[in-house]
């Protein structure tokens, strides 16, 4: 590859477009067909991240950058059967404790100060009152319905746009410390399920249906006309 350097390296950069500029970012976390994301990563994608909004100062400000209406829509709200979380991270946490049977576990995590602590809290929770009485499977129908309801086009159309904004591109939350069965380990591809991040596209593929389902009649009027 030839190396661009001096004059024509400045020309270059004033020429690049504030988008391609974004997208070359997030190229560099995630690749061309994918992309990658966690609360403390700063390449405009943190949204995505269950800790939203209760993310890093610069991953907030990257977010804000990368796609800026969602500025205006802060703080986020998720709202689960008339119950409001601060965060997707509260109301899956609350909502698994609650399918348990467990109101005041559930409760309690609801109104914990952030996500880190709702998800400390969990785990100090399991410790007293022991492990879940409910499924694997149950517990990924809880985080479909979590993450349908961030990305609700009637409570937070912004988000949902911003989902949709992501195309085709497969999602992927990077692992933490522990292996998890929601996240993926990119050096170990096959060492996780990747569940999060298949969630987030199946509930992208249903906003993509929506909208166009609600374009259709728009652009039948048109074409009789």
């Amino acid at each position: 590859m030839s190396k661009v350097s001096g004059s024509k390296r400045k020309a270059t950069d004033q020429a690049a477009t504030a988008p391609e500029a974004k997208k070359s970012k997030a190229k560099a976390v995630g690749g061309a067909d994918s992309i990658s994301f966690k609360s403390n990563t700063f390449n405009g994608y943190a949204f995505l991240s269950n800790f939203w909004p209760d993310v890093k100062t610069g991953a907030k400000e990257a977010v804000f950058q990368h796609f800026p209406p969602l500025r205006s829509c802060y703080p986020l709200i998720v709202e689960v059967d008339g119950v409001e979380y601060k965060t997707a991270e509260h109301a899956f946490q609350a909502l698994r404790w609650k399918k348990a049977g467990n109101e005041n576990a559930a409760y309690a995590i609801a109104h914990a100060a952030t996500a880190l602590d709702a998800k400390k809290l969990n785990t100090q929770l399991k410790k007293r009152y022991g492990p879940f009485s409910i499924s694997p499977a149950e517990e990924v129908v809880i985080m479909r319905k979590v993450l349908r309801a961030k990305f609700s086009t009637t409570e937070n159309p912004v988000y949902a746009a911003a989902l949709v904004t992501t195309g085709t591109r497969a999602l992927h939350e990077t692992r933490g410390r522990s292996a998890s069965r929601w996240t993926k380990d990119v050096r170990n591809p096959p060492a996780q399920d990747d569940l999060l991040g298949q969630l987030l596209g199946e509930v992208r593929a249903e906003l993509r249906a929506q909208g166009e389902q609600a374009a259709a009649p728009a652009a039948a009027a048109a074409g009789s006309q």
